[in-house]
């Protein structure tokens, strides 16, 4: 895969967001699965992995796979930066 620009990966990023949001149709680029949007959005409501888990059916640490994976595709380090994200970038938003 071509290595790509700041500007690709931020294009890309949002996509993945607006499609967690359900703004847009689910994008392949980013990578991210229909599991994990539904993961990401517990994730900017606040919830831990274990009340996650419990919400989605799954063990803490497959929680935890899941959200460091997500973390990994939209190129963030911490779950706040996520949360951050998608409350700017959610429908509406005057953030």
């Amino acid at each position: 895969m071509p290595a790509r620009g700041p500007d690709e990966i931020r294009a890309a990023r949002g996509r993945c967001i607006s499609a967690a949001l359900g703004v847009y149709d689910y994008t392949a680029s980013c990578g991210v699965t229909a599991q994990e949007q539904k993961i990401l959005l517990l994730v900017a409501e606040g919830k831990t992995n274990k009340e996650i888990a419990a919400e989605v059916f799954l063990s803490d640490k497959t929680v935890k796979n899941y959200v460091s994976s997500i973390l990994s595709k939209l190129n963030l380090q911490r779950r706040a930066q996520a949360a951050a994200y998608v409350a700017k970038h959610k429908p509406g938003s005057t953030f």
